[in-house]
């Protein structure tokens, strides 16, 4: 279930720029070399357009167990939460509420 996605971007990326390079001539790689910052530029945006429907695809695939884990991980947060501070958030809604009443009175 894990997908790297990091990973799969570099690899993009990677075979992205061995393709360009295997392209060109002694001449083009050292004007390359010149142009790095552009060429790389090109080579991520490139990436990010060849991995951007793939990661989407796998992240919605992914959605329900993420979800399922982030949820299962924050009902056991707020478990503990009220276990050690649950006292004290119901004398605070206490007074709240009490303060509430007081404004409407008034």
């Amino acid at each position: 279930m894990d997908y790297d996605y990091d990973e799969h971007f570099r690899k993009a990326i990677e075979d992205g720029v061995d393709s360009l390079v295997k392209s060109l001539t002694p001449e083009q790689i050292e004007k390359l070399a010149e142009n790095v910052d552009e060429v790389m530029a090109a080579a991520v945006s490139n990436a990010m357009d060849a991995t951007a429907k793939g990661m989407v695809e796998r992240l919605k695939q992914d959605a329900p167990g993420m979800l399922k884990d982030r949820r299962a991980g924050q009902s056991e947060f707020e478990q503990r939460l009220f276990e050690h501070w649950g006292k004290a958030f119901d004398l605070s809604e206490m007074v709240l509420k009490v303060a509430y009443e007081a404004g409407e009175f008034f």
